[in-house]
């Protein structure tokens, strides 16, 4: 009896064992199972759906059969051959899809794209009426958005508002500017809330602050002068507003704030600087003399490079990549609607024109004659009238999928648009016709990131070739098994890695020169700017994938010096034979342009993400991660005199 009883107990905690693995094969079946037949997931598997039903039932039946019936199949290798198949089938498509949720549902996206056209139009009826809106009719023409669902507004005044939208029982909300609605710290500002939230990356976190104090100090005609029509004012990437005083070092200093997170550029047109939030859309005009708000909207979407400057127009472009899904079995960048181009008054910031696209738009525009040109999603490169956001042509690069962040450039009547992997083009800017295209050999990713430089005929282009070394080599197998491709933009921490940098000849794609400047990978995160800038006889280039800096002689591409820096992803300035450079790390170099000598360094009062020093006027502005826009002599900058607040 004490045997049996004994074999008895033994015998049901192994059944109940059985029972919980069997449950977890088939619970893993049913997953892999809905995303085939959904038809949103599993690409890799390229079989028609009803061959891969069969192909899953048998796989994890015969795992399940296994676990339940290990009588049925006598043999152990056999058992464990059902097992580990079933767990390569889960490692390979069930793990990654559960570190890499799925794409935002149709009500979903259609609140988060409504929300975030709301605060177009709720800026704009403040500027024109002195206060926000409490209904969807006080705004309707301000910002085209289709009203549905239940949309309850709570207004504050002129200093902030709130918003919900229920639609097909998902409950999304939005609070703007008001510090009472603010929620999570201060992530909260002008994104958009539903229930499930967004999956965002480190470095596509967002991280914005309403501004304290609501002042603004309108423009006079005489401010509104200058212009600025492309990513660093040129196609050489100077960074030097146009018609500016190189000569003087002598302008203004003074320190503003505005409600967003700063990881661009300032633009510089006048007496005005302008500049463009990256996670909330906050786009804000600064007087140069003075550092006075001039005026400060929103754009419904990341402002994610500087805007440009026309004669009475600024134009900007928006979109974000917060979003991962999958496309042909690879991780790809689509980000959340909206996406798109406005322009708006330059003295006021009352919205000219808003053109919402597929997908976002995530590169500067560029401006040429009474149009502006853009690079949006899947290659797509359009020109819109200046005027009224008339569709005046359209083109395409091929084989794109996400949307570059790199920015096009214009020079003459051409326009230079790149993309990954290593792909760029040349269009006609009077009427989009293509050109040419080329694919640079030995580049495997980049040119989606670095903006392309341009000066007497020879395009510059920064790429990054195949990682190598033992620790890309593990990840890579991981990643492999995983169905995690890895991104050679952002391989491992020390792993040897190989940047490219091209000399093309622009009118006939030919290659003058080709240059590989080997390192270690700094496993830098998000957008690798790596821009490169035109001054004299030289390209100057930030590599931030590896920590360096490159000087290379413009007609040869042989390299003068390389300098070891802490990561440094935003563009270079060069000024009377010194080279600018802020870092990740909260500092700005000084060296020296001919032999790379750091000639000194200063702490800034924050982080710079990946802007550069524009200067103009005897000035050098720069921005910060926190909102913070600092302006202050040439000379104190040359000096490594830090600005203070």
């Amino acid at each position: 009896m004490s045997v049996e009883g004994g074999a008895s107990a033994t015998s049901m905690p192994r059944h109940m064992m059985r029972g919980l693995v069997a449950s977890s094969w088939a619970a893993q079946a049913a997953f892999v199972l809905a995303g085939v037949l959904s038809g949103t997931r599993f690409p890799t598997l390229r079989l028609a759906p009803w061959v891969s039903v069969v192909l899953v039932s048998l796989i994890y039946g015969a795992a399940i059969a296994a676990t339940l019936f290990p009588r049925w199949l006598r043999t152990r290798a056999i058992r464990t051959l059902c097992h580990t198949v079933a767990a390569g089938v889960s490692a390979r498509f069930v793990i990654p899809l559960l570190l890499l949720p799925p794409a935002l549902n149709r009500a979903e996206a259609v609140s988060v794209e409504q929300l975030r056209r709301l605060s177009v139009a709720q800026e704009q009826h403040r500027l024109r009426f002195g206060t926000y809106a409490t209904d969807v009719a006080s705004v309707e023409g301000l910002s085209p958005a289709a009203a549905s669902g239940d949309l309850r507004i709570t207004i504050a005044g002129d200093s902030g508002w709130s918003a919900r939208l229920t639609f097909d029982g998902v409950s999304c909300e939005i609070s703007v500017r008001d510090l009472a609605w603010r929620r999570g710290g201060a992530v909260s500002d002008g994104v958009p809330r539903c229930a499930r939230p967004i999956a965002r990356r480190p470095q596509q976190a967002v991280h914005v602050l309403p501004r304290v104090g609501r002042d603004e100090s309108p423009f006079t005609p005489a401010d509104l002068r200058g212009s600025w029509p492309q990513h660093r004012a040129d196609a050489e990437r100077t960074g030097r507003a146009p018609g500016g005083e190189p000569g003087a070092d002598d302008g203004p200093s003074w320190t503003t704030r505005v409600a967003g997170e700063l990881r661009a550029s300032a633009a510089i047109a006048g007496d005005q600087v302008i500049v463009g939030a990256h996670g909330n859309g906050e786009l804000a005009a600064i007087h140069r003399v003075t550092g006075a708000l001039g005026w400060r909207i929103r754009l419904p979407n990341w402002v994610h490079h500087e805007p440009v400057v026309g004669r009475d127009a600024i134009v900007a472009t928006f979109g974000n990549n917060e979003y991962w899904q999958r496309s042909a079995g690879r991780p790809v960048s689509f980000g959340t609607p909206p996406g798109g181009v406005a322009a708006v008054e330059r003295g006021t910031g009352v919205l000219r024109w808003i053109r919402y696209t597929e997908g976002s738009v995530m590169g500067a525009p560029v401006l040429f004659g009474e149009s502006v040109i853009t690079l949006g999603s899947r290659g797509k490169v359009s020109a819109w009238r200046l005027e009224d956001g008339g569709l005046l042509w359209e083109s395409a690069l091929d084989s794109i999928t996400a949307a570059p962040m790199s920015n096009p450039l214009v020079a003459d009547s051409l326009v230079v648009v790149s993309a990954e992997p290593a792909r760029w083009c040349v269009f006609d800017a009077r009427n989009g016709r293509r050109l040419l295209c080329r694919s640079v050999d030995g580049v495997v990713a980049g040119f989606g990131h670095s903006s392309p430089a341009l000066h007497g005929g020879l395009l510059v282009q920064v790429g990054i070739g195949t990682p190598s070394g033992w620790r890309f080599k593990i990840a890579r197998i991981a990643q492999r098994l995983l169905a995690f491709p890895l991104d050679p933009m952002s391989p491992p921490r020390g792993a040897a890695q190989d940047v490219v940098i091209t000399g093309s000849e622009v009118e006939n794609g030919d290659v003058r020169w080709k240059i590989v400047v080997s390192g270690t990978s700094r496993a830098v995160a998000g957008h690798i700017a790596g821009t490169p800038v035109f001054s004299d006889s030289s390209i100057y280039v930030p590599l931030p994938t590896i920590g360096v800096i490159v000087a290379l002689d413009a007609a040869t591409g042989r390299l003068r010096w390389r300098t070891e820096v802490e990561p440094a992803r935003g563009s270079l300035t060069l000024l009377d034979g010194r080279v600018f450079v802020a870092t990740t790390g909260g500092s700005i170099l000084d060296l020296d342009a001919v032999s790379g000598r750091v000639l000194c360094r200063s702490g800034l009062m924050g982080v710079s993400d990946r802007a550069g020093l524009t200067t103009g006027a005897g000035a050098g502005i720069l921005t910060l991660l926190d909102g913070t826009v600092i302006s202050a002599p040439l000379g104190d900058w040359a000096q490594c005199r830090s600005p203070e607040r």
